[in-house]
């Protein structure tokens, strides 16, 4: 390499080494393609490393330290140097070009695109790692970073990754593990862990992360997996310097909030820190950093950690992620901006007015940091689920496993809840997988039972001990944040959790201590999941047929009569009781019948006021009628007089100027509210109609006696007729089980046949009746 040629070089590396976000930084990638392209630094070994020597001396200053120069101010700089020998390798093998404009890129995608070139027997390849080698003898983070972008090059070319011999690519991934495990070994020897600048952690993660994934398992096997695992965990939860620092980030939005005297403004400090971190040089490879880990867990082994089992190492990891979605959790409750931006759905009403424009950008970009954690989260907890299910694990281990991972997913749901159903679809898969162990788990809690030692006093022997302890450990205070949007979010999960896993819940557990967190919910029904989930997990009570069941079922069926239609609608009703009903009458016929006698009841209460009503709408309709026929009468009378006799006989008619009187009608009898109340029966009486299908025959020809006497009752043949239209849908759906079908049908053909001939003798009745009213009119 010619002297000038050098000094140009190094001249661009010092140029860019100003700022990682300046445009220098082009310059310097510009003066790389130059020497390689130009063939002015051939394929000798002589000229490989001088190129390296300038790169690594001149641009980063001594290798002699483990620590970097405390001269390099930026992390983003120093990730350069993983970049720019990935961009080396990748220039000389012509898989990336210089930055084009956009005509250049234009032309370049007409032209046919390049092939990978075969680096088999290159000696330049070889040259490049024995550079590195000898260049940076001892264990620097600078020559991690280097033999990692040369990895990254072939690991990840962006048209066709490099063609290498085995030997070869051997040779560069031994020299990445060997560089990587000194430093470990240096870290660990000098007790560094919790000592070790973020410069260096973020180094570490950002050469781990870009590499190991992608590396095979063999050479995996030499890593200390579990100091690296734990490592990578600290730093992406670093409460202030790590990948997300979200206590920081929280931190600075609850003082400018004070600041402002808690009016809800995020626009100065926090919107910048809010776009430093999404912007970071790490934080758009969380992904990796996840994956990194998720990758290290996988290939753990019992040999990791001497006589301890790697279960514990794994165990560790997952104690680490749970507490920091609680303290995630409780900071974003206690910030005011929550209040702001509910994750509960709630009525329109309730809402907070509009933020302005920068706030609703850093609200976006905070939603930004919290869901790209939960995706770290959730890969996570994919992998150590996947090796769960893989390997034999210990008694009770697996257990404890599971409860964090769900009491995590239980802290960070106002996340999750923002992505709507189904939007996260590898989170239900993997929240599904888990409960679906625990419920099928039966050999475990066997072999619980019979060591009994294991279990605390209040325990009952069942079959599902494994899950009932986790639910138990997992339930939610009911007197914490009642009213607080991000507390219930937990609740909210832990009762979509209850539901699904009812069939295995301990009956003396949910009647004691889960049941009684979800009764305040019932009538909740400004949080429409929360209500909703509410009534899911009564109901599923009834289709699980639990022992506590024929307790709740007079409670709840008061409930949802006495709340309808304000607070439940139709639609909720008819399946909540209908579901009630058919449980019940699989274990108590007496109760199912008491149940439907209230809803009976209660149609019986709408016919009685809707008699009143009716009857006080005639008696002020009379007395309307009488009074028009007294002033008409009055009015006539006065117009037959002459002036003079009125005034003589009649004074009172002369200035007559009769008033209204005050209506005797109420907000219950007005005509449009007959008219509701008619509609509410009506639906009252589909809900009654729906019981056909689940009451036992013993009590299924009571009922139709009385659906009888209430079609008896409808006035008009209109409304019978849609009536007969609704019991038939009713008798004719599936729902209606061989033992009910023969009387139903043949109690249905005699109300139609019965009903039908009343209809068509009304109708004959009034055709009668006009014909005969109509000579008089003429006449």
């Amino acid at each position: 390499m010619e002297p000038k040629i050098v000094e140009g070089l190094v001249s661009g590396l010092e140029r860019g080494r100003l700022s990682a976000e300046d445009s220098d930084m082009d310059g310097v990638q510009a003066s790389l393609a130059t020497v390689l392209r130009s063939n002015i630094v051939n394929d000798t070994p002589d000229s490989i490393k001088k190129l390296v020597a300038a790169f690594l001396q001149s641009f980063y200053g001594g290798l002699s330290s483990a620590i970097l120069p405390m001269a390099i101010s930026s992390v983003d700089e120093l990730f350069q140097i993983q970049r720019l020998f990935q961009f080396v390798v990748t220039q000389k093998a012509g898989l990336v070009a210089v930055k084009e404009d956009d005509d250049a890129k234009k032309k370049r995608k007409k032209r046919k695109p390049k092939k990978a070139v075969v680096l088999k027997g290159q000696p330049w390849i070889e040259a490049l790692v024995q550079g590195v080698q000898d260049i940076s003898t001892s264990n620097t983070l600078s020559g991690l970073l280097a033999i990692a972008g040369i990895l990254r090059a072939i690991q990840h070319g962006e048209d066709d990754p490099p063609k290498v011999d085995e030997e070869s690519l051997a040779l560069i991934q031994d020299v990445f593990v060997t560089r990587l495990n000194g430093l470990v070994d240096t870290i660990k020897a000098e007790d560094k862990r919790w000592t070790v600048s973020s410069q260096t952690q973020a180094c570490l993660v950002f050469a781990t992360c870009q590499t190991v994934p992608n590396l095979p398992a063999c050479k995996l096997e030499a890593l200390d997996r579990p100091f690296l695992t734990s490592l990578l965990v600290d730093y992406l939860l670093q409460p202030n310097e790590g990948v997300i620092p979200v206590n920081e980030i929280i931190r600075v939005i609850n003082y400018e909030l004070a600041r402002e005297k808690n009016r809800l403004v995020v626009s100065g400090p926090s919107h910048a820190l809010l776009t430093k971190t999404v912007r970071g040089p790490l934080f758009s490879e969380m992904g990796r950093v996840a994956r990194t880990v998720a990758t290290l867990i996988e290939n753990m082994d019992s040999k990791d950690h001497g006589n301890r089992s790697h279960w514990g190492e794994i165990e560790d990891v997952l104690q680490k992620l749970h507490s920091f979605a609680i303290n995630l959790h409780v900071d974003w409750s206690r910030c005011a901006l929550s209040q702001a931006d509910s994750f509960i759905e709630r009525t329109e009403g309730d809402r907070t007015g509009g933020l302005d424009a920068e706030t609703t950008k850093s609200t976006g970009m905070l939603f930004q940091v919290f869901k790209t954690l939960l995706f770290a989260y959730t890969m996570i907890f994919g992998a150590i689920v996947e090796k769960s299910t893989s390997e034999p694990i210990p008694v009770g281990v697996v257990s404890h496993l599971d409860y964090l991972i769900l009491d995590s997913y239980a802290y960070l749901f106002f996340v999750t809840y923002k992505l709507g159903p189904g939007g996260f679809q590898v989170y239900e898969e993997l929240v599904t997988s888990i409960l679906t162990r625990m419920v099928m788990a039966e050999e475990q809690a066997s072999a619980l039972v019979q060591h009994k030692s294991d279990l605390d006093k209040d325990d009952h022997p069942s079959r599902h001990i494994l899950l009932n302890k986790t639910l138990k450990a997992m339930m939610p205070r009911a007197d914490l944040g009642f009213h607080d949007p991000v507390m219930e979010s937990r609740t909210l999960f832990f009762m979509n959790l209850l539901e699904r896993v009812m069939v295995a819940i301990d009956e003396t557990l949910l009647e004691e201590q889960l049941l009684p967190l979800v009764y305040p919910y019932l009538l909740k029904n400004d949080q429409r999941d929360l209500f909703e989930s509410a009534h899911s997990v009564v109901m599923s009570v009834f289709l699980t047929n639990k022992r506590i069941a024929q307790q709740v079922a007079p409670f709840y069926s008061n409930l949802l009569i006495q709340h309808f239609p304000e607070q439940i609608n139709i639609d909720q009703l008819r399946a909540a009781f209908t579901t009630m009903i058919r449980s019940l009458s699989g274990t108590e016929d007496a109760l199912a019948w008491l149940c439907v006698e209230k809803l009976l009841e209660r149609i019986q209460q709408y016919d009685d006021d809707l008699a009143e009503a009716t009857a006080t709408v005639q008696d002020e309709v009379e007395r309307r009628e009488g009074e028009r026929a007294l002033v008409e009468i009055a009015t006539s009378v006065q117009q037959d007089l002459g002036p003079q006799e009125s005034a003589t006989h009649l004074p009172s008619l002369g200035t007559l100027n009769p008033t209204t009187p005050a209506s005797t009608l109420t907000a219950l009898t007005t005509p449009q509210a007959i008219l509701e109340r008619q509609k509410e029966r009506g639906q009252l009486l589909l809900a009654l109609f729906d019981q056909l299908s689940s009451l036992n025959l013993v009590f299924v020809e009571t009922l139709g006696l009385k659906i009888r006497e209430l079609i008896v009752k409808e006035p008009s043949p209109v409304g019978r007729k849609a009536l007969l239209k609704c019991l038939l849908d009713v008798i004719g759906g599936p729902a209606v089980d061989h033992t009910k079908r023969d009387w139903a049908v043949k109690w249905y053909l005699s109300l139609a046949n019965e009903f039908g001939q009343k209809g068509s003798s009304s109708s004959s009745s009034s055709s009668k009746s006009a014909g005969a009213a109509s000579p008089a009119v003429h006449a």
